[in-house]
């Protein structure tokens, strides 16, 4: 026993292949940030120790986390205040749970790491010592850099973490069409569009960019890689979107987080096309969003009780002192019927003939909208019928009022069937 200490501290003693200081709630924010690219795949760990891992970097003065799990990466940057002789510079891959767990269990406080010859690293902290064996990181996979990147863009965090959230619902949730699990990013000079499709809705929405980014390209972004990335932004600033020169992967870079996603190659579908120009909407309802929502959700249960989850929209337009209504129905022939109606400003002809629409679609955009009032309009869209001519098929189209929010639309359940 006294030997092995012994050992230990002729370990300790020795140049150690990287030391630093930092405060625990700082670097367990980094581990936080990091760990959601952290491979949840146990065979692949087993295969490559180095996907379970992060890769701990002290160089200039800062502590780099670095994780990967090959298709989408994150980089923390903390900066050490310690003076120069009490940083030794170093890189090591240290094993991400663990690491992560100690840390996370922590009180508060100045907690010293130092990395042995021997790859042991030494955690000390207020209430004791912990050790931990860590694995040379010279092998570790390769991650994007903010200065990789180029034809960059400049894109305001709020506005983007919002189209994020609302554009991601339009997504298709499964991979037997990839281009559609994917939001379809559109860069053209100062603005930059976001659009999915799951065939049967589509959401969009155009942000102004602040700068002329004098650039025009297309990107195809796994929806769940935008939604880690979200997550992990900060509620303000502004973050630089550029791509590799081999438009492999997009990279989004603020002062202290890069985070990169592959790309997906393919085209995506004229979004365009599944939305009712504008002359073709006869009917406009405008209503308070929380009442919409609530009349939907009232008719839900009748809606899931069936196999189609079917429920019907009707408008009726204001008759002298009585206004106009908006009205959602569904009517399973087995368990009875549930209609629920409220007030709205109607613009256009009345749509009394029940049109069909998707309970939870409906719901999905609902619930991603932050303004008071909604509005809701029925235009007629081209489709392909089952011998493959051009009809015309009803549909909706749903947006916030007074923003420049989503759009989303939505095809009625005949023609999307």
């Amino acid at each position: 026993m006294l030997k092995q200490k012994e050992e230990e501290t002729n370990q300790q003693s020795s140049t150690p292949l990287m030391h630093f200081s930092c405060a625990r709630s700082r670097l367990n924010h980094g581990l936080t940030t990091v760990a959601r690219a952290v491979s949840k795949n146990s065979i692949d760990i087993q295969t490559m120790p180095l996907l379970g891992c992060i890769r701990l970097e002290v160089k200039d003065g800062f502590l780099i986390l670095s994780v990967t799990d090959l298709n989408i990466s994150v980089t923390s940057r903390i900066e050490l205040t310690e003076s120069k002789e009490d940083i030794q510079e170093g890189v090591v891959a240290v094993p991400a749970r663990m690491f992560a767990d100690l840390i996370s269990k922590m009180r508060d406080g100045q907690v010293t790491v130092s990395v042995a010859q021997d790859y042991m690293l030494y955690l000390t902290h207020s209430r004791g010592t912990a050790q931990l064996k860590c694995l040379d990181a010279e092998e570790y996979f390769p991650i994007p850099h903010a200065e990789d990147g180029e034809l960059p863009v400049l894109l305001p965090v709020i506005p983007l973490k919002e189209m994020v959230r609302e554009i991601s619902i339009a997504a298709a949730k499964d991979d037997a069409f990839p281009a559609l699990t994917c939001l379809f990013i559109h860069v053209e000079n100062n603005k930059v569009v976001f659009a999915a499709t799951d065939r049967f809705r589509t959401a969009h929405r155009l942000l102004p960019l602040p700068t002329d980014s004098k650039v025009t390209y297309d990107l195809l972004v796994p929806h769940r890689s935008l939604g880690e990335f979200s997550s992990i932004l900060p509620n303000d600033g502004m973050v630089m979107m550029s791509v590799t020169p081999n438009k492999g992967q997009v990279i989004f870079h603020t002062q202290w987080i890069t985070f990169s996603s592959r790309l997906l190659e393919g085209a995506f579908p004229n979004y365009a096309a599944a939305i009712p120009k504008k002359e073709d909407r006869q009917t406009r309802v405008v209503v308070k969003t929380e009442e919409f929502k609530e009349i939907v959700q009232l008719t839900a249960p009748y809606a899931n009780a069936g196999d189609s989850g079917v429920i019907c929209l009707s408008i009726k337009g204001s008759q002298g002192m009585e206004p106009g209504s908006l009205t959602v129905a569904s009517e399973p022939a087995e368990l009875g019927s549930g209609q629920n109606s409220v007030t709205a400003a109607v613009e256009g002809g009345d749509q009394e003939e029940p049109i069909n629409f998707n309970c939870k679609l409906l719901l999905d955009a609902l619930n991603v909208v932050s303004t008071p009032e909604v509005s809701f309009e029925i235009g007629v869209m081209k489709v392909k019928n089952g011998e493959g001519e051009s009809i015309s098929a009803p549909a909706g189209v749903l947006k916030p009022v007074g923003q420049n929010t989503c759009t989303h639309s939505f095809m009625s359940l005949s023609s999307s069937h």
